[in-house]
């Protein structure tokens, strides 16, 4: 008899156990009784199918629960990628963008660009609209940038739309989606359109296909190449360079419809120009998601010269701007255009005029 009623309470306990673990829960062992629980039969609190049912029904609440926290799955980890998940609570996302290496020149923590994925889980495909929050965009770079902002968003990392309910507010960068109108569960939030270092080769190799020369000036700090494409044999030398802000990935889609109607258009322009073009300035920042900064937090923009006892450019901080001067020097020249691009909105440009 209590052999029989021992074995029956072990395999409740198992049972239990068991559940526990098809349904996922955080621990298993919350749901295994105490030998004390099994092994009284005059304990109160023993086993009946009511009490397992119960026990089961409440931890699969509290499943539901995380379930409903875990709305959707945040990832930067890409090439370009920037933001911070803070935490999720319902089907609100908060979020922080991540700021740029504090730099030896400007001693300041620029933030300002983000680009991230956002993955729904299938327990929230029946309320597919997700409300993300970017928290600390008052403290960002550009703060005035963010009124009349819209944010962008691509199913396919190809063509990128705008999300027209973006508002900022108290301070917050704020918007939401819904799912079920991109006809996908994972679709990538971000800033600008990110320019991916996969599309910068595919230019190099475009270029040099079309008869252009694509030389290297020099290494970064993290080892890429400062790439630079030659154009015509023209008595005037034109440097075009783009994207020393890596954040502002508009400079270089410039930059790559320029070499590609250099290549393509008349040869008046390249009889009159020998040009030298550098599509992206500050590739390390552009991989790791930076707005204004290369690895080391130095904004290459504030590097083409000594300021006082700060020593620039230097192969230990700033190593772009070095090789490209010293490339500068030995060609000469006689035209030069740096190509950025605008942080801001219209409404923000347009209140500054005003």
């Amino acid at each position: 008899m209590l052999f029989s009623l021992l074995k029956a309470r072990l395999h409740i306990a198992t049972t239990i156990v068991f559940a526990a673990i098809i349904v996922n829960l955080p621990t298993a062992s919350s749901l295994i009784v105490t030998p004390s629980l099994i092994l009284k039969p005059s304990s109160s609190r023993a086993f009946s199918s009511t009490f397992v049912s119960k026990r089961i029904s409440d931890h699969m609440n509290k499943c539901s629960a995380l379930l409903s926290a875990s709305c959707c799955s945040i990832s930067d980890s890409y090439d370009g990628g920037n933001i911070e998940h803070l935490r999720t609570e319902g089907t609100t996302v908060y979020l922080n963008i991540k700021s740029d290496p504090i730099g030896e020149f400007e001693q300041r923590k620029h933030r300002q660009y983000f680009s991230f994925r956002s993955t729904l889980a299938p327990a929230a495909a029946t309320a597919p609209s997700i409300t993300f929050v970017i928290e600390n965009a008052k403290d960002c770079s550009f703060p005035t940038a963010w009124p009349g902002t819209t944010v962008f968003v691509s199913s396919d990392f190809q063509t990128w739309k705008r999300v027209l309910t973006t508002i900022y507010k108290d301070g917050q960068l704020i918007w939401s989606f819904d799912y079920s109108i991109a006809n996908s569960n994972v679709v990538y939030f971000c800033y600008f359109p990110p320019y991916s270092y996969e599309r910068h080769l595919k230019l190099l190799s475009q270029c040099s296909m079309a008869g252009a020369t694509v030389q290297s000036l020099g290494h970064t700090l993290e080892g890429r190449e400062i790439d630079c494409i030659t154009i015509g044999n023209g008595p005037r030398i034109a440097w075009i360079i783009a994207r020393q802000h890596p954040g502002e990935t508009m400079a270089e889609y410039f930059a790559e419809g320029l070499l590609l109607r250099l290549l393509e258009g008349s040869d008046a322009a390249r009889e009159l120009f020998t040009f030298h073009i550098v599509p992206n300035m500050c590739p390390d920042g552009s991989v790791r998601g930076h707005i204004r900064t290369n690895s080391s937090g130095a904004n290459l923009n504030r590097e083409w010269c000594s300021t006082g006892n700060y020593t620039a450019p230097t192969l230990e901080r700033s190593p772009e701007v070095y090789h490209e001067l010293n490339e500068m020097i030995q060609t000469e020249v006689d035209v030069f255009v740096d190509v950025h691009g605008d942080e801001g909105s219209w409404e923000s440009r347009t209140s500054v005029v005003g």
